[in-house]
C-alpha cells in the first residue's frame, strides 16, 4: 500500500490543528459569555478562513518542497547510476553490496542481480580479504582514500584499482559509498618502468665490469708489445730474431683476445632469432658429433633422460651452443683418476623448464669462487689451456633467453649445472 505523501500529511495536520483550535476557542467563549454573539461568530469565521488559507499555503509550499526533493533524489540516482566511474554502496556490518551502478556492471562483468547476492570480499583475492575487513573496521568518518588494491573480475582476470570511500547511512544502515578508479595501465607502466630501470642498471653494471675485464685482458699483450718494441730499438743484430718471434707471439695473443672480446660482444646483442621446438635428444646428438674427438680421447660416458621434458621451446642455436660449452667444460676439467661420467636430464618445476648436466670431474669450491663463475676471462684450473669465456657465453645466452643458471659443486666431487628456461 502506498504511503500518504508528505504534503498531504502536513496540510491535514495544520487543518486539524487549526479547526480544533477554533472549536476550543468557541467552547471557551460559550463558557464565559454564553451563546455566541454575531461578533464572536464573525471572528471565529475569520479564524476558520485563516486556517483554510494556512492549510492551502502549507499544501502549496510542501508540494514545492516535495517536488524539489524528488527532483534532487532523481538527480542523485542518475549521478550514481549513470556515473562513468564504477560505484557501489555496501553495508559496513555484512559487507554485502546494497547498490551498484551500471559502470561497475560493465567493468566487472557481473549483473546487478549477481552483485546484490555478493559481498565486497567476493571480488578480492584470498590473501587480501583480512586486510579488507581490517580496513573497513578502521575506516574514519567522512571521505578517505584506501589506496590501490587488486580486484577480481567475473572472467577471472585481475585489475588494479584506486578506491575512494565515504561513510553514509543507507536504508537506515551504516554503509560506505565507493568510487573505483581503474589504474591497471598506470601500474603496468610503473612496473615496466621499474623493470626497464633495473635492466639498465644491470646492463650498466655489466658494461663497467666487462670494460674492466677487457681492459685487463688486452693490457698485458699490448704492454708486452710496447716493451718488445723498446727492446728492438736497443737490441743487437743477434737478438733481433728472438725479439721478432716474441713480438709475433704477443701479437697472436692480442689477436686471440680481440677475437674473444668480439665473440662476447656478438653474443650480447639482442635476441632476434625465432623460438622453435627444440628436441633435446637431437641437440645432444649434435653435441656428441661436434665433440666426438674429445669424447673418444677422454673415454667419457654420456647418458641422458629427457622423458620428463623431451622438447624445449627456445632458440635452437643458443641451446646448442650452451650444451656444447657445458659438455666441453665437463670433459676438459675431468678428474684424471676417474672415468668421465656425464649425465643430462630434463624436468619441469614451477612453470619452468630445467636441464641438469652433472659430471664427476674436479669440481670447484663455490664458497670461494662462486661469485666469479661466469665472468669473462675468469679461469679456475690452469693445467689445461682455455680462454675463460665459455661460461660467460653460456650466461649471456641464457639471459637473452630469459633463463638462469645454478651451480652445485665441491672440490673433487664433480659439478652439477642446472639451466632454467621459460616454458
Amino acid at each position: 500500500m502506498k504511503q500518504p505523501s508528505f504534503k498531504y500529511l502536513l496540510s491535514l495536520l495544520i487543518f486539524i490543528t487549526g479547526v480544533a483550535t477554533m472549536l476550543f476557542l468557541a467552547f471557551l467563549l460559550q463558557q464565559k459569555d454564553g451563546p455566541l454573539t454575531s461578533g464572536h461568530k464573525l471572528s471565529l469565521g475569520a479564524g476558520f478562513l485563516l486556517v483554510l488559507i494556512n492549510t492551502g499555503l502549507a499544501f502549496f509550499f510542501s508540494r514545492r518542497m516535495e517536488k524539489k526533493y524528488q527532483e534532487q533524489a532523481l538527480q542523485n540516482r542518475q549521478l550514481f547510476q549513470e556515473n562513468p566511474t564504477p560505484m557501489w554502496v555496501f553495508d559496513k556490518d555484512s559487507l554485502a553490496f546494497v547498490a551498484v551502478n551500471e559502470a561497475a556492471v560493465q567493468q566487472y562483468g557481473y549483473s546487478k542481480e549477481e552483485f546484490l547476492q555478493m559481498s565486497i570480499l567476493d571480488i578480492r583475492p584470498p590473501e587480501d580479504k583480512q586486510k579488507v575487513r581490517d580496513n573497513v573496521s578502521d575506516a574514519p568518518q567522512g571521505y578517505y582514500s584506501t589506496g590501490i588494491w587488486r580486484h577480481l573480475r567475473k572472467d577471472g582476470t585481475f585489475i588494479h584499482v584506486k578506491i575512494s570511500s565515504h561513510g553514509i547511512i543507507f536504508r537506515n544502515r551504516p554503509s560506505e559509498i565507493i568510487l573505483v578508479y581503474d589504474v591497471s595501465q598506470q601500474v603496468r607502466y610503473e612496473e615496466e618502468r621499474e623493470e626497464l630501470l633495473n635492466s639498465l642498471l644491470h646492463q650498466n653494471h655489466q658494461l663497467e665490469e666487462f670494460a674492466n675485464i677487457v681492459s685487463h685482458q688486452l693490457r698485458a699483450p699490448v704492454a708486452n708489445l710496447l716493451g718488445l718494441a723498446q727492446l728492438f730499438k736497443i737490441s743487437s743484430p743477434e737478438e733481433v730474431s728472438e725479439i721478432i718471434q716474441k713480438i709475433n707471439l704477443s701479437a697472436q695473443r692480442l689477436d686471440r683476445s680481440i677475437k674473444e672480446v668480439a665473440l662476447l660482444i656478438e653474443k650480447r646483442k639482442d635476441l632476434s632469432a625465432p623460438k622453435e621446438e627444440v628436441e633435446l635428444e637431437e641437440v645432444l646428438q649434435q653435441s656428441s658429433y661436434y665433440l666426438e674427438h674429445q669424447i673418444q680421447r677422454s673415454g667419457a660416458s654420456i647418458t641422458h633422460d629427457f622423458r620428463a621434458l623431451p622438447i624445449l621451446c627456445s632458440v635452437r642455436t643458443y641451446v646448442q651452443d650452451i650444451i656444447n660449452n657445458l659438455l666441453t667444460n665437463a670433459i676438459k676439467y675431468r678428474d684424471p683418476e676417474k672415468k668421465v661420467k656425464i649425465r643430462l636430464r630434463s624436468f619441469r618445476k614451477d612453470k619452468r623448464a630445467y636441464i641438469s648436466i652433472q659430471d664427476n670431474g674436479l669440481g670447484l669450491d663455490l664458497e670461494k669462487y662462486g661469485e666469479a663463475i661466469g665472468k669473462p676471462f675468469t679461469r679456475f684450473h690452469f693445467h689445461v689451456p682455455g680462454s675463460g669465456i665459455g661460461l660467460s657465453l653460456v650466461k649471456t645466452q641464457l639471459e637473452l633467453l630469459e633463463g638462469d643458471i645454478r651451480f652445485r659443486s665441491s672440490p673433487g666431487e664433480g659439478m652439477e649445472v642446472v639451466l632454467s628456461f621459460p616454458l
